[in-house]
């Protein structure tokens, strides 16, 4: 991804997860949650229609009101 997008939550936390293979990854993350066995990692960001394009949107939150008076 190569969009400069605003994190809405602030910088997000470190994350070091240990995957069932016994490899080691680091990501940042505002929340996670699990389904189904998996752990599904979260970041809060406030991007444009055209940022939005190049990122996978697995869920979103009404629009933000500052960015309509920008």
């Amino acid at each position: 991804m190569s969009a400069a997008v605003e994190f809405a939550a602030g910088i997000p936390s470190r994350w070091i997860v240990t995957l069932r293979s016994g490899a080691v990854m680091e990501l940042a993350a505002d929340a996670y949650s699990e389904a189904d066995g998996q752990l599904l990692f979260n970041v809060l960001v406030d991007a444009t229609a055209d940022e939005q394009d190049q990122m996978v949107i697995d869920w979103r939150i009404p629009n933000n009101p500052r960015r309509e008076q920008q």
